[in-house]
């Protein structure tokens, strides 16, 4: 059963006797936009709706509970909805409480939604509420939980919630608590980890620490270990968030299977693991922090027993590494350690500037540097992130920027060291790399994509660089924010013939994509984004060349006046432009656009278009 937008005070009578026969039967009610509802049901009919599966309450701007209970001041003793499997509560913007009782009891619930319902502090409510679910609650099996946009929420659980509540937690999704205090508290938080596998907080402001582990290493001690089965933690856009383990649980509780961790937008985290976790992520996959304080990933070791010993950290099923925009960042592990990735795939370190990434040395030469410097200087030598010899034979995707390249184009490595490689991304290429450094990318035989990003060259490759076979391989092409460059190539330059996609990105310099001669016979996407130097993109010609392009997308490039300009070499022929598979083609706030194709001579033929899309400015 389905209410939408439909402006009635009440859709059941308060009285039992007065209702249909078919309430008993209902599984699913949806009730959205019915903007005078203070109510949904009383208690009187809740016996009533023994059948019902699924419930959900959308943008209904009066409601302030969604069960009310049938006298004045009365306070039900339970309700119980024993089929109730998912609960939806969205857009409620005057909600206070689900409902007043001494229990609520859903046996089967295990879907839980609570959405931009800005003000209820309690599910159930009563006249000292200190957080949404306390032992008033019996949800037993409740398996994913939502509680996004609460904003005079300060906190998910209190200390006490029944035994039988809460422990098949699979899912929670936190965001946008602006009073939030904390995620767990701390007696509960053995509790909750116990089966939960995925767990995303963003937007949280009051939040200073995620994982509260006073309390266990209090109980517990060092005695049994327990494993959470947490995979996936998510921690974006936390301003205040100093830590997320609050203690280092070794002995006591271990994340072992842990795949994926994001921290991102986080300015006053300064350490991501403490040692006894990092040392037991054998499971990691995903690795990936960003626009974080953080100046070490792990914790340094403080324990006297530890001490003499070199930690390892093997991290022997991570495949991805991205460290992006770290300011403070210095070391993985501050002191003297190895660090283990043999299935590493992807690794993007960018804007880490007082970290580094590689060393070029063997592994040798490194420790007898290290050894000397500590004995000698006594100080605390960062050690580089990861031996480049090591790493670099398994890597399929590479981020380098311009000191990286100088390295490994002086240094001396074997042939087959760089054959993984398929995807390699230069940044950050200061003024004394003027051009595309053709002999680096001539060091990795099966490049197949190629992105630049925040270069200064004047232009990719000299005219002599044309016919490189390891250009021709190239399929995919990203050029993002490259003040200086003026062409992509030059008159008889004709390299990355066999391109497939090219994208270009905060391009102000360029003038045009490439000469008339220029032929584009594989090209099956092109977009072009807020690249302001551009009048038109492509010659008549070289459009004619464009059989297989299949997506066109040019925004926000306020000087193109058209997109395909007449062949100034070849002006009095009549040109036929058939794209026979162009399907998509968005031309978005182009404000001097004024024709695609200004030549009379010009037949254009678009049989296969679908979707078009034109925005003006």
């Amino acid at each position: 059963m389905k209410f939408v937008g439909i402006n009635v005070e009440m859709i059941w009578p308060c009285q039992h006797k007065a209702l249909s026969p078919s309430i008993e039967k209902l599984t699913t009610l949806i009730v959205d936009g019915c903007g005078n509802l203070n109510f949904l049901f009383t208690s009187s009919i809740v016996g009533s709706l023994a059948q019902l599966k699924v419930l959900e309450i959308c943008d209904c701007k009066s409601m302030e509970e969604v069960i009310l209970a049938a006298g004045e001041g009365e306070t039900m003793s339970k309700i119980l909805l024993p089929k109730l499997d998912s609960l939806k509560l969205k857009g409620l913007p005057k909600l206070v409480r689900f409902c007043i009782a001494k229990l609520i009891e859903c046996p089967s619930l295990k879907v839980l939604k609570m959405e931009n319902c800005p003000r209820p502090q309690a599910f159930v409510s009563t006249q000292v509420n200190t957080a949404l679910f306390d032992e008033k609650v019996r949800f037993p099996n409740l398996e994913e939980l939502h509680v996004e946009d609460m904003h005079m929420l300060k906190m998910i659980w209190c200390d006490e919630v029944l035994t039988d509540s809460f422990g098949r937690l699979k899912v929670l999704k936190v965001l946008n608590g602006k009073q939030l205090l904390k995620v767990f508290p701390s007696k509960l938080l053995e509790k909750l980890l116990v089966n939960l596998e995925s767990l995303t907080v963003r937007y949280c402001d009051s939040v200073k620490e995620v994982f509260d582990l006073q309390a266990i290493i209090k109980e517990r001690e060092a005695h049994v270990v327990r494993y959470s089965q947490l995979r996936t933690l998510d921690i974006r856009n936390l301003s205040n968030l100093i830590q997320i383990w609050n203690r280092d649980p070794h002995g006591v509780l271990s994340f072992y299977n842990l795949r994926k961790v994001f921290a991102w937008d986080c300015p006053n985290l300064k350490k991501l693991f403490p040692f006894s976790v990092a040392q037991c992520l054998p499971h990691l996959e995903f690795l990936s922090i960003g626009d974080c304080g953080v100046e070490e990933i792990v914790t340094k070791e403080e324990r006297a027993e530890a001490l003499t010993i070199i930690p390892k950290f093997a991290f022997r099923g991570l495949k991805t590494m991205v460290l992006w925009g770290l300011d403070e960042l210095k070391y993985f592990y501050s002191g003297k350690h190895t660090l283990e990735c043999p299935q590493l795939k992807y690794l993007n370190v960018f804007l880490c500037a007082k970290l580094q990434t590689f060393n070029f040395e063997s592994q040798e030469i490194q420790e007898m540097i290290m050894d000397k410097q500590e004995d000698e200087l006594k100080l605390q030598t960062p050690q580089p992130l990861f031996s480049f010899r090591e790493i670099i034979g398994n890597l399929e995707r590479l981020t380098i920027n311009d000191q990286d390249a100088a390295m490994i184009q002086q240094s001396q490595f074997p042939m087959d060291l760089f054959v993984k490689l398929k995807f390699l991304q230069l940044q950050s290429f200061g003024y004394s790399f003027l051009n595309l450094p053709l002999n680096l990318l001539q060091k990795f035989p099966n490049l197949e994509q190629l992105v630049l990003r925040d270069c200064y060259f004047k232009e990719l490759l000299q005219q002599s660089h044309g016919h490189d076979p390891v250009l021709s391989q190239i399929r995919y092409l990203d050029l993002i924010c490259l003040p200086n460059i003026r062409h992509i190539w030059n008159q008889d330059s004709p390299f990355f013939q066999n391109l497939e996609t090219l994208e270009i990105w905060y391009c102000n310099g360029l003038t045009n994509l490439a000469p008339s001669s220029a032929t584009f016979q594989n090209l099956t996407t092109l977009r072009v984004w807020k690249c302001n130097g551009l009048s038109s993109l492509v010659s008549s010609s070289t459009a004619e060349s464009m059989h297989n392009l299949a997506t066109m997308i040019i925004e926000e490039s306020d000087a193109i006046e058209e997109i395909v300009s007449s062949d100034k070499n070849n002006f009095q022929s009549q040109n036929e432009i058939i794209l026979r598979k162009l399907t998509t083609l968005r031309l978005c706030c182009l404000k001097s656009l004024e024709t695609f194709c200004s030549s009379a001579r010009c037949t254009l033929k678009f049989p296969a278009l679908g979707c078009i899309s034109l925005t003006v400015p």
